[in-house]
């Protein structure tokens, strides 16, 4: 029987994906992209796929070649798993087949530069280009005011409600000097959000893809020098000023790996310069892909006799910008055919990477190292085939994953014991007063592997810092990533199987609804570090560790102690509690409270204040303060009974249970008070009655029954509710007021950085490419 090859190219991908569980998102009208590996895209209309960084680098083409490199399979593996998923869509009914084969909308739109807000400000790109990623500040300074690269607006994440730092915008500009398109570089740093690479990093909706951010040197025709990234452009640029100024050279960054950028470069000189380039330099990243894509460019451009194609890369690093930050100049070139060599190698040896990681002192990336494990892998197994590889590296992953839960757990157990502790539960809400951007469950993780620890992020985040983490092998502390969804099928016995472990006809009765199906998060583990496992000096400690919004211990500034009492204030009414401190009715109800006659408050030191709260009338809600405290005696009250309602309206314990909701609250403005550098324990020896006061809390709080993991998550919630208003609004005692303008948020620093004033850019009209 003759095979239909045009059919079996025309089945859909899409289908294919969920013919297997494999979870993947809507990307705009016309492509989607898989949720464990967002590098991979698939284009709906064509019915192709490209894989960016893909172990085998960046790889292209149908529903075979997907299978072939998704699964690890070899040829003949990959077709046999290709016939029989086609057999199975053969029998999906028509309107089922429509789902994937409906005709796919154009959705070609303009770029418009207008509709991006800048700031005029141009302090945080700076600091980003300076401090992280370790430019001079006398390159940055020619950038930003020429307009090369742009500073963004602070924006509030729609998910989160946390405030962004402005971005660095990156713009494209056309032959006409006309922008067409953006890169977008966060400068927020957050593990749990934005993965392994730490920081937000995409494309502008609606950039034409045949650009990107360019540079040019005298006219730009004579050289061409591609880059993945605006950054490792730069870097380049700034280790190579001298030569570049005596040159007629195009710096280009590929935002990806893209050859069709490079060859539409490549056109648009020769038409407005009337020849080619004498020499293309491919300057892509000194890893697996930067390599197998100087191998595409090789292999499938027709290049002219005359054309000099070659490859450089950094002598230290994996890219430019390391280098940058390694304070190390220099560039090793070599020809397209010494870089196939190179690939094969690196190819062979991706699944011996140990062979990378460096002893303690040593540089991860360097260049002698790297070269002799290149030489080495020569001499290593290359008989081995794609399957028994692929098999390898499953079994290895359900060996990690085993690994890693058993850390977690034994973390976990180490924590659930310490809540029994009243010295051990008082080290713990120490720990989490330090506000770093974790969860509930990750900061009890983290302390459970690294009570120590006070700066924790991804070794691609230190590297980002220009630090880099020693013995990172095994060495880190094992923490939940970002939730992902996978498809599961349930049995008639109740077993719960994953659907890529299901077999064909479990698949086939769960598409005919003879058996169930549901969707379960899948947690991965993510390994984070300490700083102390990193070469940071003590100026990188100063640099890295969070500011608190105040340190009351020490900053006693007048200025300071009206922001912090302002910003503690607003956040009592936005918790619909009014705040009592100026009149005689606050002595009222203070001498109601030690005449016993007040009803449903709470305040330990009702010498100095109390919470009043009406179940029934909300409304009737109150802080009540002394009016007769100076200034400081009142932040520290006002921020003890702000912890107090931060939990009444977050908490789920129910009002009934008034002990266990009364030493909540109290823990809840323990860990507020120390993140404003208020000692707790001085605040009780301020009233004789309550010298004791934390000693009790804690000893109640280990001696009580039930889940108090679920509490400690509802006091831990509570405080990082009033600690993040706290910090979005208070910088080292300098306040940062949120008003209303337009029906848009903007940002005003009180400390005379008016200009930093700006709109908040609309994130819900945005449509952008992650990449």
């Amino acid at each position: 029987m003759a095979i239909n090859r045009a059919a079996m190219k025309a089945l859909p991908i899409e289908a294919y994906l969920g013919y297997k569980g494999i979870p993947f998102e809507k990307h705009g009208r016309n492509s989607i992209h898989l949720v464990e590996k967002k590098g991979l895209v698939i284009d709906l209309r064509k019915n192709t796929f490209e894989w960016y960084s893909s172990p085998a680098g960046n790889v292209y083409g149908d529903l075979g070649d997907f299978i072939e490199n998704w699964l690890g399979m070899d040829k003949k593996a990959a077709w046999k798993e290709w016939t029989a998923f086609g057999r199975a869509y053969n029998n999906y009914d028509d309107a089922k087949k429509a789902e994937y084969t409906a005709p796919r909308l154009e959705e070609k739109q303009n770029f418009n530069f207008d509709r991006w807000r800048t700031s005029q400000s141009t302090e945080n790109t700076k600091n980003y280009l300076t401090n992280v990623r370790g430019f001079h500040p006398k390159f940055v300074e020619p950038l930003l005011q020429s307009g090369i690269i742009k500073q963004g607006t602070a924006r509030k994440d729609k998910k989160t409600g946390e405030w962004m730092k402005p971005a660095v915008l990156f713009p494209w500009v056309d032959e006409n000097s006309k922008v067409v398109g953006l890169d977008v570089q966060g400068t927020d740093i957050d593990f749990e959000k934005f993965g392994k690479r730490g920081t937000e990093k995409r494309i502008g909706f609606a950039s034409d893809t045949n650009y990107g951010f360019n540079l040019k040197f005298g006219n730009g025709a004579d050289n061409l020098i591609v880059f993945e990234a605006p950054i490792d452009a730069l870097s380049y640029t700034q280790q190579n000023l001298g030569s570049l100024r005596n040159q007629n050279t195009t710096i280009l960054s590929l935002s990806g790996l893209n050859t069709n950028k490079v060859l539409a470069q490549m056109m648009r000189s020769n038409e407005t310069t009337g020849k080619w380039y004498d020499k293309i330099i491919i300057a892509t990243d000194n890893d697996l892909a930067g390599f197998n894509f100087a191998n595409q460019i090789h292999e499938g451009f027709q290049w002219d006799e005359n054309m000099q194609v070659v490859r450089q890369i950094p002598v230290q690093g994996k890219d430019w910008n390391d280098q940058l930050k390694a304070g190390v100049k220099g560039i090793e070139e070599f020809s397209l055919e010494e870089n196939q060599k190179r690939y094969k190698a690196l190819y062979e040896m991706r699944d011996m990477k140990s062979a990378f990681i460096p002893s303690k002192g040593n540089n991860v990336n360097d260049s002698s190292a790297q070269s002799k494990a290149v030489k080495d892998v020569n001499h290593v197994g290359s008989n081995i085939s794609s399957t028994s590889k692929s098999i390898n590296r499953d079994d290895r992953t359900q060996n990690n994953r085993q690994k890693n839960e058993a850390i977690i757990n034994k973390a976990l157990n180490s924590v659930k014991r310490a809540q029994n502790n009243p010295a051990e539960l008082r080290n713990y809400f120490d720990f989490i007063a330090k506000s770093q951007k974790f969860s509930v469950r990750n900061q009890m993780l983290i302390y459970g592997q690294r009570p120590d620890a006070s700066i924790v992020m991804g070794y691609d985040q230190f590297q980002q810092q220009g630090l880099q983490v020693y013995d990172a092998k095994g060495q880190g502390m094992k923490v939940f990533g970002t939730p992902k969804e996978i498809k599961t099928i349930i049995s008639p016995d109740g077993e719960i199987i994953k659907w890529p472990s299901a077999t064909n006809q479990q698949k086939q009765d769960a598409e005919a609804g003879n058996l169930k199906t549901q969707i379960k998060k899948f947690y991965p583990i993510e390994t984070v570090f300490d700083i102390r496992q990193t070469n940071a000096t003590v100026e990188d400690y100063a640099r890295l560790l969070p500011k608190p919004p105040i340190h009351l211990g020490k900053d006693n500034s007048p200025e300071h102690l009206e922001n912090a009492y302002k910003v503690l204030k607003e956040y009592a009414q936005k918790q619909n509690y009014r705040v009592v401190d100026q009149d005689e009715q606050a002595f009222k109800f203070l001498e109601n409270v030690q005449k016993g006659k007040a009803v449903n408050y709470d305040g330990d030191f009702a010498k100095q204040g109390f919470v009043y709260t009406d179940p029934k009338q909300p409304a009737n809600n109150t802080i009540v303060l002394r009016p007769d405290m100076n200034r400081a005696q009142k932040v520290q009250a006002l921020a003890y009974e702000v912890g107090h309602a931060s939990l009444y309206n977050s908490s789920a314990t129910p009002q009934s249970n008034q002990q266990l909701k009364a030493l909540e609250a109290s823990l809840t403005s323990y860990v507020v008070m120390k993140n404003l550098g208020i000692n707790p324990d001085e605040l009780a020896q301020n009233d004789s009655q309550n010298v004791n006061h934390w000693d009790k809390v804690f000893e109640d709080f280990a001696k009580l029954n039930g889940d108090k993991e679920k509490q400690i998550g509802e006091i831990t919630r509570a405080s990082d509710n009033v600690n993040r208003f706290l910090s979005d609004r208070l910088s080292n005692g300098e306040a940062l007021e949120y008003k209303t303008v337009s029906n848009k948020s903007v940002k005003n620093n009180s400390t005379q950085k008016l200009q930093e004033q700006q709109l908040v850019q609309d994130q819900s009209q945005e449509q952008v490419r992650s990449r």
